[in-house]
């Protein structure tokens, strides 16, 4: 189950970069090649879209597989675009792109960190073997669990259950109890998001040239 969880992860994060990809190419944004910073404007599209389905009562499981689907689907339509781009590459020899190439290699050696750290809490981290009975079990666990069986993070106008955070953290985890068990929650925050926000740093040193 841990190695079926990061595949599930990885899965997750290439919908998360399918809407980045769909929402750059329709505001016609010229960073579309940056892996990290698509995906963390796809986590907004996400929320965004997720706010709107909590609004309406519609936070479903089968909407955010919907959600989930389509990103998978933009992903999709990126990779054709970008396979195209990588054969014509390949076979001209541009010599710009083999700067890039030199480029990029550059930063092998924080990447190689990152996978290590990022492996490294997925198997000490998950599953979770323990909870804060006076906190997880009454303030963040029940977030994810009631959206998805009542569509909505709001409750009643007299408690502030899904308001204090403006709900965006318990909607996310929703996508993890999808396919996962309670025990994998927590790799949304620990593994994927620590493992993106490592990579989005890189991605920032790299354009600013900041080694």
């Amino acid at each position: 189950m841990k190695y079926l969880s990061m595949i599930a992860f990885i899965f997750f994060l290439f919908a998360c970069y399918g809407w980045g990809y769909a929402l750059v190419r329709w505001t016609d944004t010229r960073d579309k090649d940056n892996f990290a910073f698509l995906s963390v404007v796809g986590i907004a599209v996400l929320i965004f879209l997720g706010g709107i389905l909590n609004l309406v009562r519609l936070a479903y499981p089968a909407a955010l597989i919907v959600l989930l689907v389509s990103g998978l689907a933009f992903f999709l339509i990126s990779f054709s675009a970008n396979a195209k781009m990588w054969l014509g590459t390949r076979r001209t020899g541009s010599l710009i792109n083999t700067a890039r190439l030199k480029t990029k290699s550059g930063y092998a050696l924080p990447i190689v960190i990152l996978i290590v750290a990022v492996a490294f809490y997925a198997l000490t981290l998950l599953p979770v073997t323990a909870f804060n009975i006076h906190d997880d079990f009454y303030t963040y666990l029940p977030r994810p669990f009631r959206m998805l069986q009542t569509g909505t993070l709001a409750g009643n106008p007299y408690e502030v259950l899904g308001t204090d955070s403006l709900g965006a953290h318990a909607f996310l985890q929703g996508f993890v109890l999808l396919g996962l068990p309670v025990e994998y929650l927590q790799g949304f925050e620990a593994v994927f998001s620590f493992g993106l926000a490592g990579w989005l740093l890189i991605e920032i040193g790299k354009k600013f040239k900041v080694h």
